[in-house]
């Protein structure tokens, strides 16, 4: 788990990751999800072993789910690093410490996806937003 402090105006950005196996890929998914009292989602862009890549993203009431693919047949040529950038805001009134949790992370190759299970005790970032000072 990873752990960090902003303060209320803040922007809450999230990175996620893969450590190994990143070259030679075409698409990933990514599931995340928050406590919507919270924090707001803002945006997800595609990062380092998939800079360039398409971004199709659908963000729910406190989740997200996100494909990136590369385009035009191109495969990754990292092993590992950023896969996407994912930005929250923290909701008016909010102070106290919140949760993004990555509840799944597939990766593909060609067509056929392969699922990486991920445990949110391992896989979760715990913010903890500090009271405004006014």
């Amino acid at each position: 788990m990873i752990e960090g402090s902003v303060s209320p105006t803040d922007d809450v950005v999230v990175d996620v990751f893969i450590d190994a196996e990143g070259a030679g890929l075409q698409g990933v998914g990514i599931g995340l999800s928050w406590n919507a009292d919270e924090l707001a989602y803002k945006s997800l862009v595609a990062a380092d072993v998939f800079s360039g890549a398409l971004v199709l993203s659908v963000p729910g009431d406190g989740s997200l789910l996100a494909v990136a693919s590369t385009t035009g047949g191109s495969l990754t040529t990292k092993d590992s690093g950023s896969v996407a950038i994912v930005t929250f805001g923290v909701v008016d009134g909010f102070s106290g410490t919140t949760t993004v949790t990555l509840d799944s992370l597939s990766t593909t190759a060609s067509r056929d996806w392969i699922r990486v299970d991920t445990r949110p005790a391992e896989s979760s970032v715990r913010i903890l937003v500090k009271e405004s000072r006014r």
